[in-house]
């Protein structure tokens, strides 16, 4: 099995456990905010901090930091100390640089929060207090994606997907340990503080992680190492690339908050919109692009390209496995989905429309978002950034083109489905930048891919098709009443669609892996063959 594929499974694991914790944590926060006034503060506040981080730490300088360190312990046995050294002196660098950018930042935000939001510097002073507390998690996140990286490069990637699981599981105890009385912006404040309790938490963890297996950075001077000056090399241009992305991302909320009144949700669904999209995105791309990058540096820094060739093919193959019938299910049963999900306190039926109206146009974009991923991935192992950030420039200039377009007809779906769009646009031209640079795109095996899932797909959505013809007739409607009276609870609407929810996902997800096998695809037996390596472990030990 495809190394990169074993381990995303791996990852994939944790992130579905990382992801569950995120979905409690967001009905808390739906529950407690709703999509009201304080929402819109928390979003705003929660955005800059959010854009420096993947804008420095994961956009650049973890996806930079990674080959370099690669190429240093693949020279042998003893270079571990010298990559240790180069490990000490990046992460240096880049806290004392995340150091000046917090301070920067916070210096910065009094104008810019304002300037966003239209509204005045007193009217806008909340949200500064809480952009100035969650600017001290970035110091923090930055020498956490560094041991990251040196963990993922060794082939250690289950204790670095635990810093997520960290995060949501302090969250959530803050939201549990919240007095109800108390006033939503005391909520607010008190959930800043814990988030960045968790990003001192996830540090000490992984360092202690890279003691025992003493692989951890020995810390030195930074201005002189090798390694520091081509981090920085490589990391420029691909910040400059994540800067466009978080660009676009901010336009979409300046146009969004212009054209669309605060009270009138359509920021705050927008996001929660983008979480759930970010589920089979988060569980499936991220964790195969996480996977492959330092699998890709270490084949093409020992030249075994045919190897590097399987490794691409199987992901993005594997990728399209997964996204694809996720989208197909989150189009029939997304807004049952949102209901069961958030339904409650602040929460209504409103919400709950103005969220699916967004995510619908997201799901568009689900295979695509999960693609990018891995060909991103390959640029960065081939120490190219620049490709990557001129195909961002252009699909940035397109976004913003149709938003403008799309607003003024489907409000904020329209800026989902700018995205989607433009995510389909920056695909294509990575793929072109691949073939004209001679690098690896296995378009044959991509094909015969999808002669091979193509049929498969469609017998999927013909059930969900006949599931949602069922399951919203009288007899159904019986049953949940009895449901709901069985549980105990009164909250009718929040629980309506989850018959719907569970017969769909659960039953969905056996019929189309039976399917599949019945079919003969090949990137189930990815599945098969990783839990019975798992389960083979364990009977034998």
């Amino acid at each position: 099995m495809s190394s990169s594929v074993n381990h995303s499974i791996k990852l994939s694991l944790f992130t579905i456990f990382s992801r569950i914790l995120g979905f409690i944590r967001e009905y808390f926060q739906a529950f407690f905010f709703g999509t009201g006034a304080i929402s819109y503060a928390w979003e705003i506040a929660f955005l800059f901090p959010g854009i420096l981080r993947n804008l420095l730490v994961e956009g650049g300088i973890a996806q930079a930091f990674i080959p370099i360190y690669t190429s240093v312990i693949s020279k042998g046995k003893d270079s571990q100390k010298e990559a240790s050294r180069a490990g000490g002196a990046v992460l240096v660098f880049v806290f004392l640089m995340m150091f000046v950018v917090m301070v920067l930042a916070m210096l910065t935000i009094p104008y810019i929060f304002p300037m966003i939001t239209r509204q005045s510097r007193e009217e806008s002073s909340f949200m500064i207090r809480l952009g100035w507390i969650l600017l001290l998690f970035m110091p923090l996140a930055s020498i956490t994606a560094i041991l990251s990286g040196i963990a993922n490069s060794h082939r250690y990637f289950s204790i670095p997907a635990l810093s997520p699981i960290v995060m949501n599981v302090g969250l959530i105890f803050g939201f549990l340990i919240l007095d109800k009385t108390e006033s939503p912006m005391l909520h607010a404040k008190t959930l800043a503080w814990f988030f960045v309790g968790t990003g001192m938490i996830q540090f000490f963890i992984l360092y202690l992680y890279l003691v025992r297996l003493k692989i951890s950075p020995r810390f030195t001077l930074p201005f002189s190492h090798p390694a520091v000056k081509s981090t920085i090399y490589i990391m420029l241009p691909a910040i400059l690339s994540t800067a466009v992305f978080q660009i676009n991302q901010l336009i979409d909320v300046i146009i969004t908050s212009y054209h669309i009144p605060p009270d009138a949700g359509g920021l705050p669904a927008l996001r929660f919109a983008q979480r759930l999209m970010q589920l089979p995105t988060g569980i499936i791309g991220v964790a195969l692009s996480t996977a492959i990058l330092p699998i890709l540096s270490y084949t093409i820094q020992t030249g075994k390209h045919q190897e590097s060739a399987h490794e691409i093919g199987n992901s993005i193959s594997f990728s399209l496995f997964l996204t694809i019938p996720a989208s197909i299910g989150f189009f029939f049963l997304g807004e049952d989905i949102i209901n069961f999900l958030f339904r409650g306190g602040l929460w209504d039926q409103k919400s709950t429309h103005l969220t699916w109206e967004a995510l619908r146009f997201y799901l568009l974009g689900i295979p695509l978002y999960s693609m990018n991923k891995i060909l991103v991935a390959i640029f960065f192992a081939h120490k190219d950034a620049r490709s990557p950030l001129f195909c961002m420039i252009v699909s940035t200039i397109l976004n913003f083109v149709l938003n403008l377009i799309f607003i003024r007809s489907l409000g904020h779906g329209g800026i989902a489905l700018s995205t989607a769009i433009a995510s389909f646009v920056y695909l294509l031209q990575l793929i072109f930048f691949l073939q004209k640079k001679h690098l690896i795109f296995p378009f044959v095996h991509i094909i015969r891919f999808f002669y091979r899932a193509i049929p498969l797909w469609i017998l999927f959505t013909v059930f969900l098709m006949a599931l949602n013809y069922i399951m919203r007739g009288t007899e159904y409607k019986e049953f949940t009443s009895f449901l709901i009276q069985f549980l105990g609870t009164d909250n009718f609407s929040r629980w309506e669609g989850f018959p719907r929810i569970f017969v769909g996902v659960g039953g969905g997800f056996i019929i189309y892996m039976f399917i599949a096998w019945k079919m003969g695809i090949k990137e189930l037996q990815f599945f098969l063959s990783f839990f019975k390596k798992r389960f083979s472990k364990k009977s034998s030990s």
